[in-house]
């Protein structure tokens, strides 16, 4: 992930290797530079990083891959300034946060800016943390409490950069902001994370009298460390959009299922009748996506119903040749 200039400007670019090193696939997406992806449901992927539009300011930019490399969607969000963003993480209980900075808001300096998406990519809300200094967010990691920690560095402390952290709560609030730096010198903070055993680590870099070199920071907030995985963690029971829609001549359909059993993804037409059994099993919580062929069947709508543990969902697909 990060872009090419092959395509006479700089575009996103994204390639897939295997355990060997091999290349399996690669795509180009929109004008600018992908700065950050993710694994998201059903092995899909999003990038997130600057999107530069013709006749408009730089803005936030986020593109839905499927794990072969096809789009399924792409958003740009703007603003009346150019604004970079750095990090995408998930949030717990459903959506992302985008994160970056933004010289919209405040006295026209980089104030930090996160955007919270659903999983479809709509924007739920946008916030801004900032001073009337300069900071510069590049990392954002999310918290128990649906939150979420943004990570990087303010000049606040002139002429020396020093790591800042914004905590904003699941509404987008500014709950507190503290340094973590050493105050030595210039340090500057590129990344945080959330540690398997509970806690963060920031990483970045230093430039201090005495020495140079990586910055890492294990942060004591334990009370708000996410397992890494955790907010991948499927809360509800639901069947997803196929894509794409309209097809021809196969769709995937994806599913999230929170407990293990024994599930049947079954396809019908309008008149009620069956048409295809793509699930009858048993399958573990988590997310998962079945590839439905419609080769063998006529052009038009049908029904997908998903059957799980006494619930059971229903969407639309159309099929068109």
């Amino acid at each position: 992930m990060g872009h090419t200039e092959s395509f006479a400007s700089h575009h996103w670019w994204m390639i897939e290797l295997n355990a060997d090193g091999d290349s399996l696939w690669s795509g180009v997406q929109m004008r600018g530079e992908c700065m950050d992806v993710i694994r998201t449901a059903a092995d899909h992927y999003l990038l997130a990083g600057e999107a530069w539009p013709t006749a408009a300011p730089d803005g936030y930019g986020l593109v839905k891959m499927t794990a072969t490399g096809e789009e399924v969607w792409s958003r740009m969000y703007q603003w009346p300034e150019p604004e970079d963003c750095r990090a995408i993480v998930p949030a717990v209980g459903g959506g992302y946060y985008v994160a970056g900075s933004s010289n919209s808001f405040g006295n026209g300096l980089a104030d930090y800016l996160v955007i919270k998406i659903s999983e479809s990519g709509d924007s739920l809300w946008s916030a801004s943390c900032g001073s009337d200094y300069r900071e510069n967010c590049h990392g954002a990691a999310p918290t128990r409490d649906g939150g979420c920690i943004l990570a990087g560095e303010s000049d606040r402390f002139d002429p020396l950069y020093e790591p800042w952290l914004v905590k904003a709560s699941a509404d987008g609030d500014t709950l507190w902001t503290t340094t973590c730096g050493r105050g030595t010198g210039a340090e500057f903070c590129r990344s945080i994370a959330c540690c398997g055993d509970s806690g963060f680590i920031v990483c970045g870099w230093a430039d201090n009298p005495d020495t140079s070199g990586v910055l890492l920071v294990r942060l004591g907030i334990d009370e708000l460390a996410v397992h890494p995985d955790a907010a991948l963690a499927p809360r509800a029971f639901m069947l997803h959009s196929n894509y794409p829609n309209p097809f021809n001549p196969a769709t995937t359909i994806p599913f999230s299922l929170t407990s293990t059993g024994t599930v049947r993804l079954r396809v019908f037409d309008l008149a009620g009748r069956e048409v295809a059994t793509l699930v009858d099993q048993i399958l573990s919580a988590g997310d998962h996506a079945v590839r439905f062929d419609g080769s063998p069947i006529a052009s038009g709508t049908y029904i997908y119903r998903l059957e799980a543990d006494r619930q059971s969902e229903s969407g639309r697909m159309t099929l068109l040749r």
